[in-house]
C-alpha cells in the first residue's frame, strides 16, 4: 500500500489526530513567540528605559511584526507585567524550604544558598535589576502599581518563608507581615547600592561575602536563639 494511501486512511481513522497535532504545534508556536517577545522587553526596557520603549522597537528585537506583538500584549505595559511576571517566577524556583533531614546542610547553608541564588538573579543582569529597582518608579502609573505588586509578590514569598520557619524554631515569634517589609526593605537598598557602584558585576567570591553579610543583618532580628548563635559566631571570630 502507497504511503499516501495509508496517511490518508489513518485520517480517515482517526480524523481529529491530524488536528491536536496542528493544534499543539500551533500552540508550541505561539508560547515559543510570547517567550521571545517577553526576553526582548527585558532587554529593550533594561537598555533604553521604559518611556524611551515602544512596541515596535520590541518587535524588532524579537525579529516579529508589530503585529505578532499585539496579537499577545495590548500595550508595553503588559509586556512590562510579563517581564515583572518571569521574574517572580525565577526566583520562586530558586528560592527552597529549609530541608531539616539528617543529610541535608545545615539551615544556614540553606538559607545562604537560597540568597545567593535571587541574588544571582537580580544582579546576574544588571540592566534589568536596574530596571526592576529603579525604572518603574519613573514609568507610567499602570506601571508603577505593577511593579508595586512584583515587589508585593516577593514580600509574601519573604512573610510565607518566615512563617515556615516559625514552625521549624528557625524564627522566633514575629509579626510575619512588618518583618518582611524590613527584610525587603533591606534587600532592595543593598541591591540598589550594588547596582551605583562601578566595578561591574562582582565575581562569585564577592558575591558570597555579600550574601553573608545581608543575610546576618537580616536573620539577627528574626532567629531563634539556636540559628542566632551559628549565624554570629563565624563574624565574632573574624
Amino acid at each position: 500500500m502507497a504511503a499516501r494511501e495509508l496517511t490518508d486512511m489513518t485520517h480517515d481513522v482517526l480524523p481529529g489526530a491530524s488536528a491536536d497535532g496542528r493544534v499543539r504545534r500551533a500552540r508550541a508556536r505561539r508560547d515559543a513567540t510570547r517567550r521571545a517577545l517577553v526576553a526582548a522587553s527585558a532587554r529593550v526596557f533594561a537598555r533604553v528605559g521604559y518611556l524611551a520603549t515602544s512596541p515596535q522597537v520590541i518587535a524588532e528585537e524579537a525579529g516579529v511584526t508589530r503585529a505578532t506583538f499585539y496579537q499577545h500584549f495590548a500595550a508595553k505595559a503588559d509586556a512590562f507585567s510579563a517581564v515583572l511576571d518571569d521574574v517572580v517566577d525565577r526566583l520562586q524556583t530558586a528560592v527552597l524550604g529549609v530541608d531539616l533531614g539528617p543529610q541535608a546542610p545545615t539551615p544556614l547553608q540553606q538559607l545562604t544558598n537560597n540568597l545567593l541564588r535571587v541574588l544571582d538573579i537580580l544582579l546576574g543582569d544588571r540592566d534589568l535589576a536596574r530596571l526592576l529597582l529603579t525604572e518603574a518608579a519613573a514609568a507610567e502609573p499602570q506601571v508603577q502599581l505593577r511593579a508595586e505588586g512584583f515587589f508585593g509578590s516577593v514580600r509574601a514569598m519573604i512573610r510565607d518563608a518566615l512563617l515556615d520557619g516559625r514552625e521549624v524554631d528557625l524564627v522566633r515569634p514575629v509579626h510575619a507581615d512588618l518583618c518582611a517589609h524590613a527584610l525587603l526593605g533591606a534587600v532592595k537598598a543593598v541591591l540598589i547600592a550594588r547596582l551605583e557602584e562601578a566595578d561591574g558585576q562582582a565575581d562569585g567570591q564577592v558575591q558570597s561575602a555579600l550574601a553573608r553579610e545581608l543575610l546576618a543583618f537580616c536573620l539577627c532580628g528574626v532567629a531563634s536563639d539556636a540559628l542566632r548563635a551559628a549565624v554570629l559566631a563565624p563574624v565574632g571570630q573574624g
